[in-house]
């Protein structure tokens, strides 16, 4: 929906927005409707995975290496062979689709705009969930003397967050707990 975006740096923005452009300001022009525009339509869908994962130790070896510290490894073997990793990434399908439509005739001109982006993400139980509107509509009256705008937009967002952090704060790390959990432990149990 974006048609153009200026930076005013200079005196400008201090003479159009006084003191508070004084940083600069930067301006978004939002796309109108012109004569003949039509439909656009657009859909796009995706597919992501990690980019790497931990070379972590499977079963056998953990027990192996526990052992060799002088502990008694079947004391910890739960008796699975677990790869954590597995259990919390998955291959993220995502898709965004967005529709628009406008015109123009006789001073009057319109435009509007729908989007769906549904992004899921590479740990299971994480993504987002976006919809979208933008409607904006003008009117010149008395041969362009006076102009009437309107713009509506509005969006609704569902976040779904994966307990990642770099430490062990208050959610824990996901990803860190996959590293350090034993991988003897079943994934459920046997009740």
């Amino acid at each position: 929906d974006i048609e153009n975006i200026s930076i005013l740096k200079d005196a400008s923005a201090s003479a159009i927005y006084g003191s508070r452009g004084a940083n600069g300001v930067v301006l978004i022009t939002t796309r109108k409707g012109r004569k003949g525009q039509g439909i656009q339509f657009s859909e796009n869908t995706s597919l992501s995975t990690a980019a790497s994962r931990y070379d972590i130790l499977n079963g056998p070896d953990f027990l192996k290496a526990v052992a060799g510290t002088g502990a008694d490894a079947n004391a910890i073997n739960k008796g699975a062979n677990t790869n954590w990793q597995d259990q919390i990434f998955r291959k993220a399908v995502s898709q965004n689709v967005n529709l628009g439509f406008g015109g123009a005739k006789d001073g009057f001109n319109y435009r509007a705009s729908f989007g769906y982006d549904d992004q899921n993400g590479i740990i299971k139980k994480s993504g987002i969930k976006r919809v979208t509107g933008h409607v904006n509509a003008s009117q010149s009256l008395f041969k362009d003397v006076v102009k009437l705008d309107l713009s509506l937009a509005g969006s609704n967002v569902k976040n779904q967050y994966a307990p990642v952090t770099n430490d062990a704060g208050f959610q824990g790390s996901l990803i860190g707990a996959t590293i350090g959990l034993n991988p003897t432990y079943p994934i459920k149990n046997a009740d």
